[in-house]
């Protein structure tokens, strides 16, 4: 079951058959979230306020951006919208407003449905990316629901180069999409002669699996060290649960295995459940 929803808005009378599921322009969203977006021009104005009245745009995450095309106000196209699923006819959308140097793009990013003749806004936060790499979708830790956006970092990557795949949940409080964690769900980085008794590059590679529970979230995090060609020289793995805490960071249960494996990091290997040598 959704929550209360922060924002309603009148959705124009039905064109299919009564009960089938509504078809509903990119544009909409853009007024369901913001309801000074001009529809005639498809124009977003600058300091735009969302319908719960918060200034999203004003998020310190959107601060060194620039409109994604011209100036303000912000001239809006097809495409300028990433959508992701959930049950219960539940999407969250990313509505793109910003672009960056770096290449990503940000924007407010909320979780809506449409109902009979009302388009629902649950709440709304920020998120920025890649657009080309961004996926999104909506889980469940017992009765929160927990969006998420995947900036998938490691798809596609080029040999011998280092990459990082990054999952951000959210959880809704008062209209408001908090941030809540960022877990690494793979990570690939090279450091030389870092291997007691091996010379050469070390390729370090993490992988983590997620599993949503009523619970928590429970994360099985595993690294892999390899040699220069790409023979296995140890690995090591740690099982780690995060509780959500309200609008606050998730409460994580260890500390994460990334800096106790990688040359440098912060080494606690006490708190490491299986560390094994490769064969």
């Amino acid at each position: 079951m959704a929550p209360l929803a922060a924002c309603l808005t009148r959705l124009p009378p039905r064109k299919g058959p009564a009960g089938a599921m509504r078809a509903i322009p990119e544009e909409q969203y853009w007024k369901f979230v913001f309801p000074t977006f001009d529809e005639g021009k498809n124009e977003l104005p600058r300091g735009a306020l969302a319908c719960t009245g918060d200034k999203i745009l004003d998020d310190p995450l959107l601060r060194d951006g620039e409109p994604v095309r011209g100036g303000w106000p912000v001239k809006i196209e097809s495409g300028d919208v990433g959508f992701g699923g959930g049950g219960d006819r539940l999407k969250l959308v990313w509505l793109r407003s910003h672009k960056f140097a770096d290449g990503t793009v940000g924007g407010a990013v909320a979780m809506t449905r449409a109902v009979d003749d009302f388009a629902e806004v649950y709440a709304i936060g920020v998120y920025r990316g890649r657009p080309d790499k961004t996926r999104l979708g909506i889980e469940r830790i017992g009765s929160e629901l927990v969006p998420y956006a995947l900036n998938e970092g490691c798809v596609g990557r080029a040999p011998n180069t280092p990459c990082e795949t990054v999952q951000t949940l959210f959880v809704g409080r008062r209209g408001n999409l908090h941030r809540v964690a960022e877990i690494a769900l793979e990570r690939v980085e090279y450091r030389d002669n870092t291997e007691p008794g091996t010379l050469g590059r070390m390729e370090y590679h993490l992988t983590t699996t997620p599993k949503y529970l009523p619970t928590g979230l429970r994360v099985l995090e595993q690294i892999k060290v390899l040699d220069d060609k790409g023979r296995p020289m140890r690995k090591a793995e740690l099982e780690r649960l995060f509780t959500i805490n309200g609008s606050k960071p998730m409460q994580e249960s260890d500390l994460p295995l990334w800096p106790r494996v990688i040359p440098g990091g912060a080494a606690s290997a006490t708190a490491v459940k299986t560390a094994a040598s490769a064969p």
